[in-house]
């Protein structure tokens, strides 16, 4: 989920945040890829046994030809606190498979009835997306192989993420995911991969939001993140707007009638402010093993001339 309602408020108060540049500005640039959103877009983007494998080899080409180096970052074991966004998650899927069933029994009496099941059906089969611990696997053979770089994190992808480029790791982090802002990434890119690119500025946001970066964790942890859960009727408008008044939790919540049982602010604090790892050693291009490559590659059904064009990237 990230951030309830940050993309809006960032539209609203700090568009400049927001910038479009080319990618050639990036070269010689390392970059940090946080590989579970991509996973779930190129699923999303086709069906087919092999989709991660080749969403991978294009992302690679793609970064390679505009010489940047990614280093791409697999998420690791969950925060305890993240649990109960997980249990709901799961609970919507099984929902929607339920739905689903319903409405395949379902005998349309028009063909205008008949073309609004189907769109239904797959508009909540789009969103019962599975990446496979075989598909994450793969990945990460795939990567070893290629001699690109990667790394499993010790909890979120995106967190660690905004480790590496706290301690000078990486200049970049690749996400879709708006947590990541709330983790301390400086300078986060948007995942497409054309020649213009979406940059988002954080300490742009800061002074536009006119928030401290501990004011900003707070309004994150009140307005609704995926370790807490929310308190109720206070969304992501009227955060934005207590926290800059009071700057921090502890006083909005000695201003306001609602209470929640279930708002752990403080264990949220510290899954987006701590960060007890050990800083590894620096990332760098790997030899490839040519005919290993190849060999994977034939074996996951990649054609011919995709392997061709990928080989010439990276060896």
């Amino acid at each position: 989920m990230g951030i309830r309602g940050l993309n809006n408020l960032i539209k609203k108060y700090a568009p400049d945040a927001i910038s479009e540049k080319e990618i050639s500005l990036y070269k010689g640039s390392k970059i940090a890829v946080d590989c579970s959103i991509l996973l779930y877009k190129f699923k999303y983007a086709s069906r087919t046994s092999n989709s991660h494998i080749i969403g991978i080899a294009n992302r690679i080409k793609y970064y390679f030809m505009n010489g940047i180096l990614p280093i791409f970052v697999f998420d690791g074991v969950p925060p305890e606190a993240k649990k109960i966004v997980l249990v709901k998650r799961q609970a919507n899927k099984e929902k929607m498979y339920v739905r689903i069933e319903q409405l395949r029994e379902k005998v349309p009496e028009t063909d205008d009835e008949k073309k609004l099941i189907k769109d239904e059906i797959e508009k909540l089969t789009s969103q019962l997306i599975v990446i496979k611990k075989k598909d994450v696997e793969e990945c990460k053979e795939f990567l070893k192989i290629s001699g690109i770089p990667y790394c499993n994190a010790p909890e979120d992808a995106e967190k660690y993420c905004a480790f590496l480029q706290k301690n000078g790791l990486v200049d970049y982090t690749v996400t879709d995911d708006t947590d990541a802002t709330t983790f301390g990434c400086k300078k986060i890119l948007k995942t497409g991969i054309s020649r213009y690119i979406t940059e988002i500025d954080a300490d742009m946001i800061l002074s536009k939001f006119e928030m401290t970066m501990d004011s900003f964790v707070d309004f994150c942890i009140l307005s609704g993140c995926d370790y807490t859960e929310p308190i109720p009727q206070i969304g992501p408008v009227t955060s934005f707007n207590l926290i800059r008044k009071h700057k921090c939790i502890e006083e909005v919540l000695k201003t306001i009638n609602k209470k929640s049982d279930n708002f752990d602010y403080a264990i949220s604090r510290k899954i987006f402010t701590e960060f007890e790892y050990d800083v590894p050693e620096v990332f760098t291009k790997m030899p490839c093993d040519k005919e290993k490559l190849i060999s994977f590659l034939n074996d996951k059904e990649v054609k011919e001339n995709i392997i061709s064009k990928f080989i010439k990237i990276v060896i």
